[in-house]
């Protein structure tokens, strides 16, 4: 009745012209849950993705819930109205994840929501020795070179059209699909061609197989790391640690040639995603130049809830400060037995420089469980600094006003 009235009253020019406002407010929702959850007997995570594009809603699910998240249904809904989303709807939602816009920025300014890149970029310092950096890794001291001795793997670089093409259609297709399924962001061969006239491709070899590939793509002093492949996206490569020695030859070869910036390409802000723990545990810097997405996204935490502080206790992550630096949230339950070592496994596996500030959420903030902490900050890297936090500071009932 309303859209009918709205045709008949508003003229079709003024309608073009204010569609894209409207379309900028009244967004999609995507529902998504975890089957999996239901099925090991507790209640899935709740989240809403709020959002035009669908692909994008998608990653946004399966990198909060896992491969198996499962869109229940989709609707539409008036910005202002999020607070519907987590109050008085059931099963009411845990997490919102909304797609921002230049209107709606402007309208929240620094107002609560995390703001997340859609990719954070990690970056080692390959101006200095690989020596140096091998004693802040002990996964480039030890595990890498290993397995690339025990399983016979090296590198070449080549420079060819044909070779190029080949790492198209038997790595890069399979590996990407294989892993991301109906969320893969996938290149068309073109631009890996334009990417490829300032670039190098790399590929590993297991005895004299090409295995596995990447693009290292030449910007002024740094190196980018850039479209990687897996042949046939076969499990025996990867149990052969060919994604490690990608990396490892990777940062070998930015040293031969002189780069002193090697980047590590796109991750995800969530911390324990497994692609971000191995990125971490080569010691980067994040970067400040992070790519956000043709829409900035706001991660808001709609309400209280065990699943909800379950999931935060297992997924740190990294949030865009005002200034343009980045700030992470840990958040830790201290009153359960045995929490101080695995909170230092959080910490030390967590950690990365470039981060302002590692906001520590606490159940018991008191001034004696503080004191018990004060030694964590001899685990984080230099300019780094700790800020301990209650619970409530970060989980009210109410996140969204």
């Amino acid at each position: 009745m309303i859209g009918r009235l709205y045709k008949l009253f508003i003229p079709r020019r003024l309608r073009e012209l204010m569609y894209p406002l409207l379309s900028s407010l009244y967004m999609p929702v995507h529902f998504y849950s975890s089957p999996a959850a239901t099925e090991r007997g507790g209640p899935s995570l709740v989240v809403a993705c709020i959002g035009i594009n669908e692909n994008r809603n998608r990653l946004w699910g399966k990198r909060l819930l896992g491969d198996d998240s499962v869109c229940s249904r989709v609707e539409r809904i008036w910005l202002w109205s999020l607070k519907s989303l987590y109050h008085g709807r059931k099963p009411a939602c845990d997490l919102l994840v909304v797609e921002t816009n230049r209107l709606l920025e402007l309208l929240l300014g620094r107002r609560k929501g995390y703001k997340l890149p859609m990719w954070v970029q990690f970056c080692l310092d390959t101006s200095l020795p690989l020596t140096t950096l091998k004693k802040r890794s002990s996964k480039l001291r030890q595990e890498l070179p290993r397995l690339t001795r025990k399983y016979s793997l090296s590198f070449e670089i080549a420079d060819d059209e044909h070779s190029l093409r080949q790492f198209f259609d038997t790595m890069y297709l399979p590996y990407i699909t294989g892993r991301h399924g109906e969320t893969a962001f996938l290149s068309p061969l073109a631009e890996l061609q334009r990417v490829f006239e300032n670039a190098e491709l790399l590929l590993i070899k297991k005895n004299a197989e090409r295995i596995a590939g990447c693009l290292l793509e030449k910007q002024g002093e740094m190196v980018l790391l850039r479209y990687i492949g897996v042949k046939d996206n076969d499990p025996r490569h990867f149990r052969d640690g060919v994604v490690g020695a990608l990396y490892y030859f990777a940062i070998v070869r930015a040293q031969e040639r002189g780069y002193s910036v090697f980047n590590m390409g796109g991750t995800s802000p969530f911390l324990a995603d497994g692609v971000a723990k191995f990125k971490l545990s080569l010691k980067p810097r994040v970067d400040r130049i992070c790519y956000l997405g043709e829409y900035p996204v706001r991660l808001w935490l709609g309400r209280r809830s065990d699943r909800l502080l379950e999931f935060l206790n297992e997924n740190p992550f990294l949030f865009l400060r005002p200034d343009g630096q980045f700030d992470e949230l840990l958040l830790i339950d201290n009153s359960a037995s045995g929490y101080e070592q695995r909170l230092r496994q959080l910490v030390k596996g967590t950690r990365c420089y470039g981060v302002k500030t590692l906001h520590l959420a606490l159940k018991d903030d008191s001034p004696a469980r503080r004191q018990e902490l004060a030694a964590l900050e001899e685990l984080l890297p230099e300019k780094v600094t700790l800020e301990i936090l209650s619970w409530d500071s970060v989980l009210p009932d109410a996140k969204i006003s």
